[in-house]
């Protein structure tokens, strides 16, 4: 049985491991920049395919995203996406408030 992680919406942690982020771009902050903002674009896609219904195709988009964050080190959301991606009957209600909170933590950090 996977390990299960605690996540709550208000946690104090920050949903991106920053120091894992930094190894990954070797500190070109450009780069994190280009990075992080296609990783918006990719929570947003998501988000509105949660509000209008997911695809028949839905799985390929939450895989791609738990790629994304499995690179930038959100893996809080990517072990989400994981649980989701697995199970039949998943309820995306912790994926959206992760979703939401990812998207103010990088608005508010990196505008």
């Amino acid at each position: 049985m996977a390990q299960q992680i605690p996540y709550a919406a208000n946690d104090d942690a920050p949903p991106i491991d920053l120091d894992f982020l930094r190894r990954q771009t070797l500190g070109n902050g450009v780069l994190q920049q280009e990075l992080l903002s296609m990783f918006r674009d990719q929570i947003a896609e998501t988000q509105e395919h949660l509000a209008h219904g997911l695809p028949a195709g839905h799985r390929e988009i939450l895989h791609a995203l738990r790629g994304a964050a499995l690179n930038l080190g959100a893996f809080l959301l990517a072990e989400k996406l994981r649980e989701l991606d697995e199970s039949e009957t998943g309820s995306y209600q912790d994926l959206e408030c992760m979703l939401d909170r990812m998207l103010q933590f990088l608005e508010q950090r990196f505008g």
